[in-house]
């Protein structure tokens, strides 16, 4: 199975636009962990973030059940989190290309390409200090942004399981004005469900104090 957004598929050569061509994209490791790894490209004068999943393996997916977690398989998870984020106008990424293969379900290959937000500040930055504090008003605004994100998407019965400062950013401008919505990232451990469970309600919440 392969989807391509047209307009990413005009940017690369014909023998990208497969599995096995978006499978040999390339770039600096931001990270790589578990069969999934994660890189920057730029094609076009753009940015963009490539996550290649070359199957997690039976002990992985062992694990994952024995603690009573669902195993992470691949690049689908991130995929469908995304189109259910842009539905519920949670702004996120925007996914230029995804393909899988494979029915095993511990050796499956995937590969999910997005939309790079920037410039943007993290709120992590925002709350170590790391960048200069915006002011009480902005900051309180900021504070309800992120209330009402977390609440729209439990409301739609999907948790994060990563729901930490780091991954909600702040775009800004050139001059480092706000330019935008708080955007939601890293969606690949997300959950979807009709309602979202108490334990994994909490976990979400916990995470952003």
């Amino acid at each position: 199975m392969i989807v391509l957004d047209p307009e990413f598929a005009a940017l690369l050569a014909p023998d990208a636009r497969s599995l096995e061509g978006l499978m040999a994209l390339n770039g600096a490791a931001l990270r790589d962990v578990d069969g999934r790894r994660t890189f920057r490209i730029e094609l076009g004068g753009r940015g963009f973030y490539v996550k290649q999943h070359s199957g997690v393996g039976w002990r992985h997916i062992a694990k994952s059940l024995s603690g009573l977690r669902s195993p992470v398989l691949g690049a689908r998870t991130e995929w469908q989190a995304l189109a259910r984020l842009a539905e519920l106008g949670i702004a996120a990424p925007r996914p230029v290309a995804f393909a899988e293969a494979g029915a095993n379900p511990a050796g499956r290959r995937s590969v999910l390409v997005m939309t790079e937000i920037a410039p943007a500040i993290s709120l992590e930055d925002i709350a170590l200090g790391r960048v200069p504090l915006p002011g009480l008003t902005e900051r309180r605004a900021l504070i309800a942004e992120v209330a009402g994100i977390a609440r729209t998407l439990h409301g739609a019965g999907i948790n994060h399981r990563d729901l930490y400062l780091c991954h909600f950013l702040m775009p800004v401008d050139a001059d480092g004005r706000r330019s935008g919505p708080l955007a939601l990232i890293d969606l690949h451990r997300a959950q979807m469900r009709a309602r979202v469970p108490a334990r994994w309600l909490v976990k979400d919440l916990s995470a952003l104090i």
